[in-house]
């Protein structure tokens, strides 16, 4: 009996082991960008079905064909439709650099991106100078939290910078149940 056992166990074991080792089944797949780097940090389903893309680009080209490059990394936000194919895309920032790490679809209409910040020009106002002691340099650079609404096609309605003179950002935002 404890042989039977053995057997079973292993048995179970190897069917779990090659189960989980089977790749996942892709069922669509996107490729968006130029010939630079671009990165998604979030993707959110909104409630008509189509989804939020949310990141950084480097690139001016291909699907960024279009877009301003202010800086060396700028915010991006993606709009694809039901059929995932792009409805919209547009770059968000000043002359350094600026990511996006997290969106949320509005109660009152338009997106909210959050992410971060260490530009004080062109579409970024209000950026916190460094403190005494902050770390900055290209691997350590003092960024503030950065909000950013737009409307439902992508047009920028208002940004606030949040922080102090050191390194701070948004990860991710929520919508409460006061619908703030």
């Amino acid at each position: 009996m404890l042989r039977l056992q053995q057997v079973l166990l292993t048995t179970l074991f190897v069917i779990v082991g090659f189960a989980q080792s089977l790749p996942p089944t892709i069922n669509w797949q996107k490729c968006i960008g130029g010939n630079r780097s671009e990165a998604c940090q979030s993707v959110l389903q909104l409630s008509d079905g189509h989804l939020l893309a949310a990141g950084y680009c480097m690139s001016s080209d291909g699907d960024l064909r279009g877009c301003f490059m202010r800086g060396e990394f700028d915010a991006m936000a993606v709009k694809l439709d039901s059929m995932r194919e792009i409805e919209w895309i547009n770059t968000y920032g000043g002359s350094e650099t600026e990511t996006f790490y997290s969106s949320l679809e509005c109660y009152e209409g338009g997106y909210i991106f959050a992410g971060l910040t260490n530009s004080d020009d062109c579409e970024v106002v209000g950026w916190h100078e460094p403190t005494t002691g902050s770390s900055s340099g290209i691997f350590s650079p003092v960024t503030d939290a950065w909000l950013v609404k737009t409307d439902n096609i992508g047009h920028l309605e208002w940004q606030r910078c949040i922080g102090g003179g050191g390194e701070d950002e948004f990860l991710s935002i929520i919508n409460t149940s006061d619908s703030g």
